[in-house]
């Protein structure tokens, strides 16, 4: 009677734990419909938003705690957020992270290990790519994997500086350069990192683990004042999110394949392209907002307005102009992800992108040789 009783407890409790996953999935389901988004978009919001309180909880239980502490709880609940966005398909991180702490260890600083690095993050990313490639563009584990990749080649780069003579050195490569020798631990919290894990900023080992020891801070001993610029940072976020929302609809990317897009003037299809580009970087810059954890410091371009030329103002209208034309041109390929459909667009306004920086290969050194001017000519004049 008990060994009965015991398996229909237990069959109760698999029970409640099947229909408690089929209810979230259900209601994640539901609201991404009622928003009018995928589920791994709404997973992924909902992930990037966790790192508020995941970051009072490190501010207020775990500053200047012991930095094995930090190490596992970064590590933990980057894990937990790759869980719940990508379900088992998490070992694909975890793999590379493992595998290149054994490169690490077994290599050392060496210009092998680098080039290892390298080769292997970057074929197991394309590997990724190649292997899940759809027409369209898809959340899955691809799209962290790609940050983690540049990150664990800067990882490798800054462990190989890290044996060089710091003379030999050039100022940020003494910044940079990882002197000790990281453990697993603390490459993994360095990876999973919550406050980057998904969509990025990039930043070095280094600068993480001044995080970690809590050296980032404004005054020694204190928690550092950043709710203030952390609410700043947020509200641009939310200011990008809510435009590119209401925008979204009326500038696509599908419009670059219709007839009317071709029957337009080619200044009008190289305008739209432009304003394309820059709109579709919204998104990004709205997640790299969210996320960012620390206060970009103002330029003083106010200041300094009243002693600009009228000529320059030009050459600056013309050089953004020129700047978000070719990142529009670039984004062609990265959005429209078949080469039927992106030639169709590079046809339409005949490869000026292609044209242009070829044709700067060999122009630049000419336009270097005349604006320039040497040292022989500035020694006559002086």
């Amino acid at each position: 009677m008990a060994s009965s009783a015991e398996g229909d407890e237990g069959t109760v409790v698999a029970l409640a734990g099947v229909l408690q996953s089929g209810f979230q999935e259900l209601s994640l389901n539901k609201l991404a419909t009622s928003l009018g988004a995928s589920e791994q978009a709404l997973r992924l919001i909902i992930s990037i938003f966790l790192g508020y309180p995941f970051a009072l909880f490190y501010r207020h239980y775990l500053f200047y705690k012991e930095t094995y502490l930090i190490h596992l709880f970064h590590t933990f609940t980057g894990l937990s957020i790759a869980y719940f966005n990508f379900g088992n398909q998490l070992y694909h991180s975890l793999l590379c992270i493992v595998l290149q702490f054994l490169i690490l260890r077994l290599m050392g600083r060496t210009i092998t290990a680098v080039l290892t690095t390298f080769c292997f993050q970057m074929a197991y990313l394309l590997a990724g790519y190649y292997y899940t490639a759809t027409g369209n563009y898809d959340i899955k584990w691809t799209m962290p994997h790609c940050v983690l990749t540049l990150k664990l080649i800067g990882l490798a780069v800054d462990y190989f500086d890290g044996g060089k003579d710091q003379n030999s050195l050039s100022s940020e490569q003494q910044k940079y350069a990882i002197r000790g020798v990281p453990s697993l631990l603390e490459v993994a919290g360095f990876s999973y990192f919550y406050g980057a894990f998904l969509v990025g900023p990039q930043f070095s080992m280094n600068h993480y683990m001044k995080l970690v020891q809590g050296e980032l801070i404004d005054i020694p001993g204190k928690i550092p004042n950043s709710i203030i610029p952390a609410l700043k940072r947020l509200s641009l976020g939310l200011f990008y999110l809510v435009g590119y929302t209401l925008l979204s609809p009326h500038i696509t990317e599908d419009y670059l394949l219709t007839e009317d897009y071709d029957n337009h003037p080619f200044w009008f299809r190289c305008m739209y392209m432009l304003i394309w580009g820059k709109f579709v970087l919204y998104k990004y810059v709205t997640c790299w907002l969210v996320t960012a954890a620390r206060l970009i410091q103002e330029s003083p371009t106010l200041s300094k307005l009243a002693a600009i030329t009228v000529l320059q103002p030009f050459y600056y209208l013309v050089q953004q102009t020129i700047h978000w034309l070719f990142m529009g041109y670039s984004m062609t390929a990265f959005c429209l992800f078949t080469w039927d459909k992106w030639l169709k667009v590079y046809k339409s306004i005949y490869f000026l992108g292609h044209i242009f920086f070829l044709s700067l290969l060999f122009i630049l050194p000419y336009i270097h040789k005349a604006m320039v001017p040497r040292k022989e000519k500035l020694k006559k004049m002086e």
